[in-house]
């Protein structure tokens, strides 16, 4: 029992990287004001990629409750280059739970497309649940001249949530799983130091398969 009870003080004591959560949805974690992160690295067989391809992704604190993400891929087999942002702000924060609205835009070689949502964080001694779901979607494909709009229950499609604990300390392991055009099991590793850190991810599903690579410096 008392190795128990030390396992889950030292899980407790690792500390969660800045406005990281899933995979693609901007998430309801905390990051000061001037402070973030920004990373670079390899992806393949990415959503939102083709092929193999460069990935650069960053979160920055824009204000006391509110914080940029953006994330781009330029891939190096295919002439297609995939821009994502998502904007958020924290509205609650108590008792170890945030939500905030968000909003995410993709922009890449068939059009925009768009998510208005809610993501949401629970805060646990040795574990960490989160939760980011769309609520009005939207679609506008190169050489339309309009855009379609999506409400629930079919714009709740786009969802990401997941599970994270500390195997070790300054390190985060997270499972999840992530709705866009299909769904996939993701598998994701953070490792923080002073100034930098280490992430790696997978993403699958049956028959399907993709992977990234990063490292990239805090401030």
């Amino acid at each position: 029992m008392s190795m128990i009870l030390m396992g889950l003080l030292w899980s407790a004591e690792a500390a969660a990287l800045e406005g990281i959560t899933g995979q693609w949805l901007p998430g309801a974690s905390p990051v000061a004001q001037g402070q973030g992160w920004v990373s670079a690295g390899g992806a393949w067989d990415w959503p939102g990629g083709q092929g193999e391809g460069v990935l650069v992704r960053g979160v920055v604190g824009i204000g006391a409750k509110t914080a940029l993400n953006a994330e781009g891929h330029l891939s190096l087999t295919d002439p297609f280059t995939d821009l994502n942002l998502g904007l958020r702000t924290i509205v609650l924060r108590n008792a170890g739970v945030q939500l905030a609205p968000f909003i995410h835009l993709g922009f890449g070689g068939d059009g925009l497309d768009g998510t208005a949502g809610l993501a949401g964080q629970l805060n646990g001694d040795a574990i960490t649940a989160d939760a980011s779901i769309g609520l009005i979607g939207f679609t506008a494909n190169d050489g339309d001249t309009g855009g379609t709009f999506t409400l629930p229950p079919e714009a709740m499609r786009v969802f990401e949530g997941g599970v994270a604990f500390a195997p070790a300390k300054r390190q985060e392991l997270r499972l999840g799983l992530l709705s866009r055009d299909q769904a996939w099991f993701t598998v994701g590793y953070r490792w923080k130091g002073p100034w930098w850190l280490i992430s790696g991810d997978l993403l699958f599903w049956p028959g399907d398969l993709g992977a990234r690579a990063m490292a990239g410096v805090r401030f």
